[in-house]
């Protein structure tokens, strides 16, 4: 005898009933997570190569740390890599870290102002009606 349902228990076969259960995997979906996963590593992973770099020419790219923030903890990274870079020839973590935190409260304090600072306007004319 050739069964119908494969995937039904034998409760179910016995019962005369005739109730199909269907078993749904997510493999899409958990192969989409890991890939999500794997990009944001990479990209967080190519943040602190960056501010590695940066660090060892002593200069803290504020474009790219600002690129790092696309990315979760990927500015962290950015930082964290730049003072790695920095004590890699020869300065103090002490130092290497006041340049990162400098460089980030400067540049967060140049956009604040950007964004706040007034524009100015100019005053709608009136039109001249039948003039």
């Amino acid at each position: 005898m050739k069964e119908c349902y494969p995937n039904l228990n034998n409760t179910e076969r016995n019962n005369g009933e005739k109730t199909k259960v269907v078993h749904e995997t997510t493999v899409i979906q958990s192969a989409t997570a890991t890939a999500t996963a794997n990009t944001n590593a990479a990209d967080v992973s190519n943040c602190k190569l960056d501010g590695s770099a940066d660090g060892i020419l002593q200069k803290f790219d504020s474009v790219k740390y600002q690129a790092c923030g696309l990315f979760t903890h990927a500015q962290k990274a950015y930082s964290d890599g730049f003072v790695m870079g920095c004590t890699q020839i020869g300065n103090t973590q002490l130092i290497c870290q006041a340049l990162a935190d400098t460089s980030e409260l400067n540049m967060k304090t140049q956009l604040t102002q950007t964004q706040t600072a007034i524009q100015p306007t100019q005053a709608i004319q009136p039109a001249t009606i039948g003039g």
